[in-house]
Parts: structure tokens; sequence; C-alpha cells
């Protein structure tokens, strides 16, 4: 199973991070958004199979503040990862793992 890091800067909305490919899986191990303003960061799931958007939490960080999430999130093809804030230059580094 390949590990892959990703990483980047959201801008203010919405933005999909991660599509599992065709054929494909993938576990999310760990997410970590860092932002240097205060925002409200939305976390969603879509889960392909049943067309379904799930939120899994939303908060408010204040500047400077770092949210480490270690929770397992599992994917399968077509599946997505959204996340959503009300400002810009929130950076993230998810990693996950292919099979």
């Amino acid at each position: 199973m390949p590990t892959i890091t990703l990483q980047g800067t959201l801008p203010a909305g919405t933005t999909n991070i991660y599509t599992v490919p065709t054929l494909g899986n993938a576990t999310i191990n760990s997410i970590r958004f860092n932002n240097s303003s205060a925002n409200t960061l939305t976390f969603r799931k879509y889960q392909a199979a049943t067309t379904t958007l799930t939120p899994i939490y939303s908060v408010t960080l204040s500047a400077g503040d770092t949210l480490s999430d270690s929770l397992v999130y599992v994917l399968a093809e077509g599946d997505y990862i959204q996340v959503t804030t009300t400002a810009a230059n929130t950076n993230y580094i998810i990693l996950l793992q292919t099979y």
C-alpha cells in the first residue's frame, strides 16, 4: 500500500482535497490544518456509492491554531474529502494510503 502525503494551502470557500480514483480505495490516517487567521473550518466526506456528503466536523479556529485529526477515514472508489474555510491561507497536510 503506497503512502501519499498531500499538502497545500486552501483558499476561502469549498475545496475537494482528494478523490479516490477509479478501481481504488484509500485510508486517511492523519490530517492537520493550520491557519494564519481566525476562521471556521468544515470537514466533509462524500460517499459515491450512496451519493451522500456527510459533515464530519466544523470547528472555529483562532489565528495560529492547529487542528490535528488522527481518526481513520476509509474511502472507496469515487469518494472524496471536502473542506470549507471562511478565510484563505489554511494549510493542510494529509497522510493516506492507497490500495
